[in-house]
């Protein structure tokens, strides 16, 4: 990557987040910043597109499918920006339009800075701000989504994400000189809360926990989102858990690769063999000899 790299900016908490504007600030001082972000506040929006959000007068999705099928287009609306480009989308489609439709290609993706931790496994298909890298990372350019510790504060400004930028802008710098995209496809970074002082950086891996609940009232449904359970880190200290990490008080780092990890086992091949023998054609296996 180069020294100074073309960074496309997004986030899922809109185009005005004070997050967004810290980060912008920082990471002009290392790169050419491109922004495109969403309109208005996407949290939890995950991998999602727009695809069949608006409908034609007869009902169906509003997209062009190819005649065999096997693509199809959608019209996502933007509005132009001092800094580059509002998107009436969702990240993931931020980070599409932002590598693919502007005149120079980013080296890298920067997600954020989120206002609440993006810890556990979970958040790699939940979170709109890491499954911006992630979608970036899939696509082949790695990617940074940063958080802070701050679930549950409100009325943040410009001035608490500070420090998150300058950690970001200096992750890059560093992780540029390492060559750590070599090998990496994305990090997920959460640092303490502003009024908090950073005890150290640690190098962790999502924590496996993750509990939902519902409960009925009245004519809705409430879902909860259970408190993490801690997960003990390996004895030697090489596999450190990040919630663990951001409780006592550290910013963590935890480098990933793009998921989709195919497994082969005795069961599976037995079932597809089930299956086959009930409702394959047997005269296509016969045409195809």
């Amino acid at each position: 990557m180069s020294q100074t790299p073309t960074i496309l900016l997004t986030n899922d908490d809109g185009i005005d987040a004070p997050g967004l504007e810290a980060l912008r600030t920082s990471l002009t001082e290392c790169g050419t910043v491109r922004v495109v972000a969403p309109q208005t506040d996407m949290s939890g929006a995950g991998r999602s597109i727009s695809l069949g959000r608006t409908m034609d007068p007869i009902g169906e999705a509003d997209a062009d499918v190819s005649e065999a099928g096997d693509s199809y287009s959608f019209q996502v609306p933007y509005t132009d920006h001092e800094h580059g480009f509002v998107i009436d989308g969702t990240p993931c489609e931020c980070v599409i339009c932002g590598l693919y439709a502007l005149e120079t290609a980013p080296d890298i993706v920067v997600s954020g800075c989120n206002p609440g931790p993006n810890t556990g496994q979970h958040t790699a298909s939940r979170s709109g701000t890491v499954s911006a890298v992630m979608e970036a990372a899939i696509l082949g350019t790695p990617g940074i989504a940063i958080s802070m510790d701050t679930m549950g504060r409100r009325n943040l400004e410009v001035a608490d994400y500070q420090r998150a930028g300058r950690f970001v802008e200096a992750l890059i710098r560093v992780s540029t000189d390492e060559n750590v995209f070599d090998d990496i496809d994305y990090l997920t970074v959460t640092l303490p809360a502003p009024d908090e002082p950073i005890r150290g950086v640690e190098v962790t891996r999502p924590s496996p926990d993750y509990r939902m609940d519902a409960i009925r009232e009245d004519d809705t449904f409430r879902i909860r989102s259970m408190s993490q359970t801690p997960t003990d880190d390996t004895n030697d200290g090489t596999e450190v858990i990040d919630r663990n990490a951001v409780d006592q008080g550290k910013a963590i780092i935890s480098p990933l690769r793009v998921p989709v990890r195919p497994t082969r086992t005795a069961a599976v091949e037995s079932v597809a063999s089930a299956l086959s023998d009930r409702f394959a054609d047997p005269q296509s296996s016969t045409d195809s000899d």
